[in-house]
């Protein structure tokens, strides 16, 4: 259970013979449960992996392994570009998450509460089954520093749930569910299973529908699809063209559009003091009222009226960090809430779920996503 330290850093630095260097150390630990028809599997890892980046003033290179990082574990030429490392800043305080120092879900929970979805399921929906449940509970430490003095730590926990469910009534139909929460004991059977019969239930006994310009309200699901599908216009290496397309004005929708990006996101799966190259995470402003404002930006890139975030991504151990979002989310009317927009629908629809990627074309201010939903003739409670 070796931690992190300057002395091993400045070790492994002059055992490379690199001018600078980063050390990222992560260990983890995780449980997963597989119930298809006829087999039910259970199993447990443990996980500990490094990664190292180093550059010398005419190269780099990236050396990633299992266990420790050794000095004698020998070291490649460099064949990239120089890399620039960041240097320390003070991290505003942060408080962990109390889900993450909690023990994983034993074999006896899980099996509960795969036993507490399908009773809420069979209730609502006695021709549906559970075909397919795979969940994933897992917990890790990660470690960062380099060579400039930057040294910190973080702990993680996320709880993974996919449901695949079909019925025989009607013509039959199959859907699948994902759900990701700190935790197991955050995921509510009795919610799980609704969404499950709503997604089924309109498989079943939806028609198309061929053209229509009513209004609607979308889902979380929904919108999280069209908000990944924006991606590419917060993406620096993609921003520029495609802000150009959106004109002098920069507008990208209406006033109630403001959309953010935070790493520290209360109650996130993916909420921490700093990301993958130890840099402070931060919440930014990314559309504000419809406005477009910035991309995401590295902490090289910072310029006035900007800000940097933290949002230097690692995938896995193995990968080095590169841009991209933590909590991608829309901000909230705190005043509106979802039944008040459904039910405000004198002719509409309530998108449930839909395609895994929506298309969009910025140059035409037009975009595209299957979806299936309630019309406002059979709106389910909420």
């Amino acid at each position: 259970d070796r931690a992190l330290d300057r002395e091993w850093i400045e070790e492994l630095r002059d055992a490379s013979g690199a001018g600078a260097i980063e050390v990222y150390l992560k260990r983890g630990r995780s449980r997963r449960f597989v119930r298809t028809v006829g087999l039910e599997q259970a199993s447990e890892a443990t996980e500990q992996g490094w990664a190292v980046r180093a550059s010398t003033d005419r190269g780099s290179f990236l050396r990633c392994g299992t266990g420790y990082p050794e000095p004698t574990i020998g070291w490649p030429q460099p064949d990239g570009l120089p890399i620039r490392l960041p240097e320390p800043r003070p991290v505003p305080q942060w408080r962990q998450p109390a889900e993450v120092e909690a023990p994983l879900s034993s074999e006896s929970e899980i099996r509960s509460l795969v036993v507490a979805i399908e009773k809420e399921l069979l209730r609502d929906l006695p021709a549906a089954r559970l075909d397919h449940i795979v969940l994933e509970d897992g917990q890790s430490q990660s470690w960062i520093g380099n060579s400039n003095g930057l040294l910190e730590t973080w702990r993680g926990r996320a709880a993974a749930l996919t449901l695949e469910a079909s019925t025989s009534a009607h013509r039959g139909a199959r859907v699948r569910l994902e759900a990701v929460r700190r935790e197991v004991r955050e995921l509510s059977p009795r919610q799980l299973a609704r969404r499950l019969v709503d997604l089924l239930s309109v498989m079943t006994e939806g028609r198309p529908v061929v053209r229509d310009r009513s209004e609607v309200v979308v889902a979380p699901r929904v919108a999280s699809r069209l908000i990944a599908g924006l991606w590419p216009l917060f993406d620096p290496l993609r921003s520029e063209p495609l802000v150009e397309a959106l004109g002098k004005a920069g507008k990208i929708g209406g006033p109630a559009l403001t959309l953010i990006d935070d790493g520290r996101f209360p109650g996130g799966v993916l909420a921490a003091p700093v990301d993958g190259e130890g840099t402070p995470t931060q919440e930014v402003v990314l559309i504000e009222e419809g406005q477009f404002l910035q991309p995401l930006r590295g902490w090289w890139e910072e310029a006035a009226g900007t800000r940097t975030g933290g949002c230097s991504r690692r995938f896995s151990w193995r990968d080095e960090p590169r841009i991209g979002p933590s909590h991608f989310y829309l901000k909230p009317d705190p005043t509106t809430r979802a039944a008040k927009l459904v039910s405000s629908l004198a002719r509409g629809y309530y998108l449930l779920d839909s395609a895994p990627e929506a298309s969009f074309d910025f140059s035409s201010d037009r975009f595209s996503l299957a979806a299936v939903s309630y019309t406002h003739l059979t709106l389910p409670t909420i």
